[in-house]
């Protein structure tokens, strides 16, 4: 193969181009390989990645960062490459993808391209969990083991009802306790099952009432309808497509910030919720929130319906809703959203 960006017809002249690209004395390789009738000039593949396996101890619903370095395999000057984690139960595989990779010389002594890369693995599941490599023989077993002490707490719990495929199943679990003993507040994640646990608690309690919160940020999932279990309630969750929706008059706006006074666990999560009406007679309101980030920073919000009566009525009265929404994780400071005619302005300590 000779060097991509050159031109096939000029053959050995400008393959040698190739080499001294690279800074590879072209005399060590004899005459340049034969391109042959191959016209590709850039190429997508999967590469290949090594990593470190972690150290320390870890609890179910944890996740771990690991840094990964991970290259094309060839040697080549230029291309663009990701690492997608995926898992099967506990389970996790790493894996290296390439796209645009050009500039390639065979017979040049170099790796590349190649990055060093910050990927997430988990929530960990109880038990041992494998973090492996889909090419290269890299395999970890992690241990996820339950603190000593730790008890589900019972929960408030904020999340959407309705989302789209690209939106994230995020949830929010606020405890009150009437007693103040030191506890350590954790999330718990496993597939559908959320749960905030106070763990490590002391024997001696102040007479002060607490408040705890755990936010988690879920994975986006398919279309179809699902049955979580968030502090220990069900909850349903439907899953459209927008193509399933159409726009709706929203009728006010409602904010949630995290809790300053409450002990925190998990990045703190910013809920909007936008309250609407829709005619039905058999069917519950299936309300969705979908957000955009305006040029001037203001998060402009669109409210959806996504429910349908399946029976012939004429309805006596609209039913009222509030939509949630979660804004993620918001950077501190002051932020506008807008929904319709209507306006919050809210700050983020």
């Amino acid at each position: 193969m000779i060097c991509a960006r050159h031109i096939l017809a000029l053959g050995a002249v400008l393959a040698t181009g190739c080499y001294l690209d690279h800074g590879i004395d072209p005399s060590r390789f004899g005459p340049p390989p034969d391109a042959g009738s191959d016209p590709r000039m850039c190429f997508e593949g999967d590469g290949h990645l090594d990593f470190a396996c972690p150290t320390g101890t870890f609890a179910p619903g944890e996740t771990i960062e690991l840094e990964v370095w991970h290259s094309w395999g060839g040697c080549c000057s230029s291309g663009v490459g990701h690492v997608e984690v995926s898992h099967a139960g506990d389970v996790w595989t790493l894996a290296s993808r390439w796209e645009d990779v050009c500039d390639c010389c065979e017979r040049c002594a170099c790796v590349g391209p190649g990055e060093n890369v910050r990927v997430t693995v988990g929530p960990l599941f109880p038990g041992v969990n494998v973090i492996r490599s889909e090419r290269v023989a890299v395999e970890c077993r992690i241990v996820a083991e339950e603190p000593s002490l730790c008890i589900e707490a019972p929960t408030a719990t904020r999340t959407a009802r309705v989302l789209f495929p690209d939106q994230s199943d995020d949830v929010t679990l606020t405890h009150v306790a009437g007693s103040d003993c030191g506890c350590d507040p954790r999330v718990r994640v496993r597939d559908l099952e959320t749960s905030l646990a106070l763990c490590d608690c002391g024997d001696v309690c102040d007479d002060a009432i607490t408040l705890y919160q755990g936010h988690a940020r879920g994975p986006a999932r398919p279309p179809g309808d699902y049955v979580r279990v968030l502090g220990g309630a069900t909850s349903p969750l439907s899953v459209r497509d927008p193509s399933e929706c159409h726009p709706s008059t929203p009728l006010g706006i409602t904010l949630e910030l995290p809790d300053p006074t409450a002990q925190t666990t998990g990045e703190p999560l910013v809920w909007v919720g936008v309250t609407g009406e829709q005619l039905s007679c058999c069917a519950e309101p299936l309300p969705a929130v979908s957000a955009v980030i305006a040029p001037d920073g203001t998060i402009a919000l669109t409210l959806h319906a996504c429910g349908h009566d399946d029976c012939a009525c004429v309805p006596d009265a609209a039913t009222s809703f509030t939509a949630w929404h979660s804004l993620g994780p918001l950077p501190a400071g002051h932020h506008v959203a807008v929904a319709g005619e209507h306006r919050a302005s809210f700050r983020v300590p």
